[in-house]
């Protein structure tokens, strides 16, 4: 993927792409640069707002998928502008999404982020430890259950997306 400037660049989406770890990774980090001492800013003229990355499952099978989580939390934390983002279906571990849910309830940009199928409605401790990330009571009736109820069949989504696209 090249890619000379993300100047223009306001939404993103390559859900259902299905990207590698590594492919991820070399996705978001064209939001980034690596100065000399390691250290990671984000490019001057990022100027995006919504990133849609869902269903691209992450297989955790070498370290691409941590720094990945990395580069994710830091364009959360950074990046101003954004307002949307979708990373549903992507097999995050636990602490991975505390990490992710901790750092979006900070941003002051960002005013939605999709979680679903990430396993939070069959973990009932994953789920209380989000709630407590966005201090939800648990016991508000509609507020924690909806934090993750899956909505569809992936492939059932797939296969909607695919008629869509042929009717276009």
């Amino acid at each position: 993927m090249i890619v000379d400037s993300t100047q223009y660049l306001t939404h993103l989406d390559v859900s259902w792409a299905r990207l590698s770890d590594s492919m991820l990774c070399s996705l978001l980090g064209i939001f980034v640069n690596e100065i000399e001492s390691g250290e990671v800013n984000l490019n001057e003229d990022l100027m995006l707002r919504s990133l849609g990355l869902g269903y691209n499952e992450l297989t955790h099978s070498d370290e691409s998928a941590n720094k990945f989580v990395k580069l994710l939390l830091f364009i959360l934390e950074k990046n101003t502008l954004l307002m949307h983002i979708d990373i549903s279906g992507m097999n995050f571990k636990h602490d991975q999404l505390i990490d992710i849910v901790m750092v979006a309830n900070q941003s002051e940009s960002l005013g939605s982020i999709h979680l679903s199928d990430n396993n939070i409605s069959f973990d009932a401790e994953l789920r209380a430890d989000i709630c407590d990330c966005l201090s939800i009571n648990q016991n508000e009736s509609n507020i924690a259950p909806s934090i993750n109820l899956p909505t569809a069949n992936p492939q059932k989504l797939q296969n909607i997306v695919a008629e869509q696209r042929m009717i276009l």
